[in-house]
This record gives C-alpha cells, structure tokens and sequence, in this order.
C-alpha cells in the first residue's frame, strides 16, 4: 500500500467509525428516554404495596437506568407514604 492509499483507507475506516457510533449513541439515547419515560410513568403511578415498589426502584437503579439521586428521592417518597 502506498501512503496516499494508506492515508485514504484511514480516513475512510474513521469516519465509518464516527457514523457507527453516531447510530448506536442515537439508539442509546432513544432506549435511555424510553426507560425514563417507563420509570415516571410508574413512580407517578401509586402502588398499594411500598415493598414491591422499593425492589422495581432498586432494579432501575441496578440496571442503570435511574442515578442514584433519583433512587434516593424516589425511595424517600415511597417511605413517606407509609
């Protein structure tokens, strides 16, 4: 391979790259606003049992779906319904 060719193919290989990771951060994205979107519908949706509601919230939480800010402030609205 010559340098020209060489340098064509890299320039190539990168912006393939880019475009790849471009489509999976927009899949990410779109998934992550699903997720959320899911997890307010069902914090705003009362449960009759905080205990099953504690284990969905630590779920979301373990799977990264929710930050650790909105676990707490969550979980704190849970137990003050008790």
């Amino acid at each position: 391979m010559t340098d020209d060719t060489l340098h064509a193919w890299a320039v190539d290989f990168e912006r393939q790259m880019r475009e790849s990771f471009l489509r999976l951060a927009h899949i990410f994205e779109e998934n992550a606003a699903e997720a959320r979107n899911r997890w307010q519908a069902g914090t705003r949706a009362r449960t009759d049992d905080p205990v099953d509601a504690l284990r969905r919230l630590r779920q979301l939480r373990t799977e990264g779906l929710i930050t650790e800010e909105e676990f707490e402030a969550t979980k704190k609205a849970i137990l003050s319904r008790l």
